[in-house]
């Protein structure tokens, strides 16, 4: 009874400010089912949950990049997917329980910079407008989630919002240390907290993506943090792709390697678009880029292992062919028989995509092995419980 009090009295103190230990927030309401059954149990908690990307980004290449870039950056609507992490654990006797997720460019200002000719600066610029979402925020919007997808399902419209999570035993020392980086990582004379970046390093204080903001978190348990550099891409853009445009707006930066080798003049949308990608004939910055899709792929694949003890071959079918669930790119090919006319192939992202999606399904493959697994739902969304055996 006494830890129901608890949870009660966390969940009705959601009005939070940042003087607050960020550790132990409590959780969002919407997660108060998954909360109780895992309360069950005197076991250690991780959760992820993932927002889907609204269309799958091929990170495999530049040129992959490129072609996905041209075919829907500058449409309507694109949303790049969305990751928040929490945790249920303890540290003797003393409960950590919270929810967080890292977001910023809150007003699309990468718009404004392409329209002012910073090229791909544009994508890879520093937001300062970073903040963390504590459990009323991610309430707020798994409120909004469940408004959008009804709306959406009333007029008949094939576009939803998509979540799917996966909740990850820990150990206590696993817990610790996620507890000890909330405060270094809140409280670092750095302040990360407000860099919004694709490619600014967690690790280094710099600041951080929701994305490697949450992979930083992950690192920071045994039994997954081997696997969380096979999330991360490296590129070698080249330099005349990072133009340097009028006036910045208010609260936008340039790293300092991008802006020391850009170009010193403007690069439109048009010039984005049309120029190669390929670094090979061109001095190049090199930046690393976490790739959500591959995250989405393992956190998919503990769903089919998951459908194949339960013998839910129905049921598989049905989550793989869901349009959020089946993942995949096109693929462009140069047709030299055919006066250089462009093919086009879908490829799904599965466990043949690339090497490091076959080196996710190998870790997966073992990594299962010790483990428990149970199906779960919230606000009709799916997720996993992974537990040792």
């Amino acid at each position: 009874m006494g830890r129901f009090l608890y949870f009660l009295i966390l969940i009705a103190s959601f009005n939070v400010t940042y003087a607050d230990d960020i550790s132990n927030l409590g959780w969002p309401k919407t997660l108060s089912k998954l909360y109780f059954q895992l309360n069950e149990k005197p076991k250690n908690y991780f959760v992820l949950v993932s927002r889907m990307p609204s269309i799958a980004v091929d990170f495999r290449t530049n040129d992959g990049l490129h072609n996905s870039i041209n075919s829907f950056s500058f449409q309507k609507n694109f949303h790049p997917g969305h990751e928040m992490i929490g945790w249920k654990c303890k540290i003797g006797t003393m409960p950590f329980e919270s929810m967080v997720g890292l977001s910023g460019e809150s007003d699309d200002q990468h718009k404004d910079l392409l329209d002012k000719g910073w090229g791909l600066t544009s994508l890879l610029a520093t937001f300062k407008d970073g903040f963390l979402q504590d459990p009323n925020e991610l309430e707020a919007r798994f409120h909004y989630f469940a408004e959008e997808n009804e709306l959406a399902a009333a007029e008949g419209r094939s576009k939803r919002i998509f979540l799917i999570a996966t909740v990850l035993e820990i150990t206590e020392n696993d817990c610790e240390r996620i507890v000890n980086e909330t405060f270094e990582f809140v409280n670092h004379i750095n302040n990360p907290v407000q860099n919004f970046s694709m490619i600014l390093s967690p690790a280094r204080y710099e600041g951080a993506g929701c994305g490697s903001f949450a992979a930083h978190f992950m690192e920071r348990i045994d039994s997954v943090k081997s696997l969380i550099p096979l999330f991360r891409r490296q590129f070698n853009l080249p330099n005349y792709l990072f133009g340097t445009g009028s006036a910045l707006p208010e609260g936008v930066e340039i790293p300092e390697t991008i802006k020391n080798l850009a170009s010193k003049k403007p690069v439109s949308k048009i010039k984005l678009i049309s120029s190669s990608w390929t670094s090979s004939a061109s001095p190049y910055i090199n930046v690393e880029i976490l790739d959500p899709e591959l995250i989405v792929f393992w956190q998919k694949l503990f769903f089919d292992a998951y459908f194949d003890q339960n013998n839910w071959t129905k049921e598989k079918k049905s989550f793989n062919k869901n349009t959020f669930i089946t993942r995949g790119v096109w693929e462009s090919s140069e047709d030299i028989y055919n006066q250089g006319q462009r093919n086009f192939t879908y490829v799904a992202i599965d466990r043949n995509y690339d090497e490091r999606t076959r080196s996710i399904y190998s870790h997966q493959t073992q990594f299962i092995k010790d483990l428990n697994l149970t199906y779960f739902t919230f606000s009709n969304f799916p997720g996993i419980i992974l537990e040792r055996k």
